[in-house]
């Protein structure tokens, strides 16, 4: 599926920015900035793309989300769970 519903909101950059992510560095890359992306393990889908990735990327620099046991795993730690709620309002 090349469509997908996925578009920044106009507080994307606010956001971002309190994530420590500078959104208009990473928009002017080449590489697409949002993907549909089906997750092989749980068929779910997630980011993609650049985003997805400098995403990543960040939340294993701020200590939010470490390397699982298998190849493109993920764990959520503590301090990501109380983050993820305090800066995203999500529960995890």
């Amino acid at each position: 599926m090349k469509d997908h519903p996925y578009q920044l909101g106009e507080n994307a950059h606010e956001v971002f920015g309190l994530l420590g992510i500078d959104l208009g560095e990473i928009v002017s890359q080449k590489r697409i900035l949002l993907r549909f992306c089906m997750d092989w393990s749980e068929q779910q889908h997630h980011l993609g793309g650049l985003l997805g990735a400098v995403l990543m990327k960040r939340f294993l620099e701020l200590g939010w989300i470490s390397r699982g046991r298998f190849p493109r795993a993920i764990v959520v730690t503590e301090a990501g769970k109380n983050s993820f709620k305090q800066y995203l309002n999500l529960d995890i």
